[in-house]
């Protein structure tokens, strides 16, 4: 069906993201679009950091964010279980900060692959997620999969709750030093029970380790 004549033709995210960029950090405007879309996948429960978060921006700069949100939408649409962030993340904000450097999609694949589809109950774990391109992976491989990530990067664990969630894959991830074992934050994607739609919440930090049995609700909804 052709577009509307009024309709406008929108443009890959990260052209909202650069021109908004012109008058933000880009890091900022980035970690901030991370931000606002995990608040609206979140189910009214982060309500006030997503005042909080575009409180900084007028009222034009929030209309690109929307339009950037959409285009994101549609390029999901169009590349499933693809990471829609990682290389955006490489080459204008990280820059291999914490040598950043995300394992390229071919070999993720390939990983999954020679590991087959796994247990259909069994977590899938990635201690550096990144963006969460092994989860992505191994998904392809077995659509039921949960996984449980972590990374030492904030905005790394955002691209994985925003791409995990996108496509339907449920489990959770913790802003953490995987080496100490220190843990900050963590979210979970779970599901409405009759729905069965996927939203996130943030959840308290577990004294346990990331993987163990908790009290509170399962990742797989």
């Amino acid at each position: 069906m052709a577009k509307k004549k009024n309709q406008e033709e929108l443009q890959p995210y990260t052209e909202y993201l650069e021109h908004l960029s012109r008058n933000h950090d880009r890091s900022g405007v980035f970690n901030d679009f991370l931000t606002m879309i995990v608040c609206t996948l979140s189910m009214k429960q982060k309500e006030e950091l997503f005042r909080e978060t575009t409180r900084k921006y007028t009222k034009e700069e929030f209309i690109l964010f929307c339009k950037a949100f959409a285009s994101l939408i549609d390029w999901m649409e169009v590349h499933p279980l693809e990471d829609a962030f990682g290389d955006y993340f490489q080459q204008y904000i990280s820059k291999g900060h914490n040598a950043q450097f995300f394992t390229p999609p071919a070999v993720t694949k390939m990983m999954a692959a020679m590991i087959g589809p796994g247990d259909k109950d069994g977590p899938v774990y990635d201690p550096c997620c990144g963006s969460g391109r092994f989860f992505l992976a191994a998904a392809q491989e077995n659509r039921a999969i949960s996984f449980i990530g972590g990374d030492i990067t904030e905005a790394c664990c955002k691209m994985t709750l925003v791409n995990a969630c996108l496509n339907d894959i449920v489990g959770e991830v913790y802003h953490m030093n995987t080496i100490s074992m220190e843990i900050w934050r963590c979210w979970r994607i779970v599901r409405l029970p009759l729905l069965r739609l996927p939203y996130i919440v943030e959840v308290p930090v577990a004294r346990q380790a990331p993987g163990q049995e908790s009290d509170s609700t399962s990742a797989a909804g």
